[in-house]
């Protein structure tokens, strides 16, 4: 019996230049927006800039799953998918980020990377199933299928159930570290209350930072195709592949 045909490799050079330019100005951009959005996120203190955070994670998470379901596609099939192949649903319901992420998480690419190394099963373990991950996709997706534009339906009239209000679902998400920071605190004192709030702001940035670590990693390990890996060395990508990703995800934070 025959030895079965290994896939070709593609790299950049096998693109034409407007769909390469196009690939490598999509996977900057995401970075750009992640980490902008982190950096929004931590000055937070407004529903005007958490709102402005949340558009910006929104906005790169669906951009790099986008990318790299793309760049699966092209591994497996040559190129990228005509106007007929429907990697994702059109619409508002293209922005759901967390139907993005299931399509992802659900490559067979991602189980050949949890095999070769313990950190790579971690890294996978981690975005399939972290809790508070989850969680945040989901007021992502929520926040880009309906909420973005949440204020200014309201203004006209096309007022929505307050509790799908995505900032509202954001403060939730806090307000479950909050009380579990307090119940695992000896203390019910000012000072673990203080210590409760940074609690907060600390595991929802070491979520996303490990999150984006863990994309980067997966590209730079050749996850998807020698593409992937390239786009990780021209984008701000790169700087999310060093040991910091690893001892973060080593951390605790992984359920």
């Amino acid at each position: 019996m025959g030895m079965g045909k290994s896939k070709k490799t593609y790299s950049l050079s096998d693109l034409d230049l407007r769909k390469g330019a196009a690939l490598i100005d999509e996977a900057s951009t995401s970075i750009e927006l992640l980490v902008t959005g982190l950096e929004k996120l931590k000055k937070a203190h407004y529903a005007s800039i958490l709102h402005l955070s949340i558009l910006l994670l929104s906005l790169g998470y669906e951009r790099i799953l986008k990318s790299l379901l793309l760049l699966n596609y092209l591994n497996e099939n040559g190129d990228f998918p005509n106007k007929d192949v429907k990697l994702w649903k059109m619409g508002k319901h293209g922005h759901n980020i967390f139907e993005l992420h299931k399509k992802l998480v659900n490559l067979p690419v991602l189980n050949e990377y949890a095999k070769k190394c313990p950190l790579c099963a971690e890294e996978v373990k981690f975005i399939k199933k972290n809790e508070l991950f989850l969680n945040i996709l989901k007021v992502l997706t929520n926040f880009g299928v309906d909420g973005r534009y949440y204020n200014l339906n309201y203004l006209l009239g096309n007022e929505k159930d307050y509790e799908n209000y995505p900032i509202k679902q954001w403060h939730e998400i806090e307000r479950e570290i909050f009380i579990s920071s307090l119940d695992n605190s000896n203390s019910d004192d000012l000072k673990a209350i203080e210590n409760a709030e940074r609690n907060v702001v600390e595991k929802i940035e070491e979520t996303i930072k490990i999150s984006i670590g863990v994309f980067a990693r997966m590209m730079l390990n050749n996850c998807f195709g020698d593409i992937g890996k390239r786009l990780v060395m021209i984008g701000r990508y790169h700087n999310w592949t060093k040991p910091l990703a690893e001892n973060l995800v080593k951390r605790d934070s992984i359920k």
